[in-house]
């Protein structure tokens, strides 16, 4: 987003989301000086639609990890409990390839948070 507003007045958006040089204020409503804005910038508008869309596939990817990670942790879950009922030694290995499959998927959604 190349503006950002703070209460009647707009600022640009520097490349880290933090408000640079004022643009300008107004007396009137914000959100109708930010819209003449970006009605007379295309590019700006166009980085603002850019930016919403970004925002939204991080929001997606990290719905499908966390998707991912619930499976496996339920699946960890009923391994761990047949285990333990039914004494399989197997199960270890196989949970073991969970649990680092699970750090890994912890380390992407790291990623996505900064």
């Amino acid at each position: 987003m190349p503006y950002k507003s703070k209460g009647s007045c707009v600022y640009k958006k520097t490349k880290e989301g933090k408000m640079g040089a004022k643009v300008g204020c107004t007396k009137g409503d914000v959100k109708q000086y930010l819209k003449a804005l970006y009605a007379n910038d295309p590019k700006a508008a166009k980085d603002e639609l850019k930016e919403i869309v970004e925002a939204f596939n991080v929001g997606k990817k990290k719905e499908e990890l966390m998707a991912e990670m619930s499976e496996m942790h339920n699946n960890v879950k009923s391994m761990y409990e047949t285990m333990t009922h039914e004494g399989y030694e197997d199960s270890l290995g196989e949970i073991e390839k969970m649990h680092n499959e699970m750090k890994r998927l912890y380390a992407e959604m790291a990623k996505l948070e900064k």
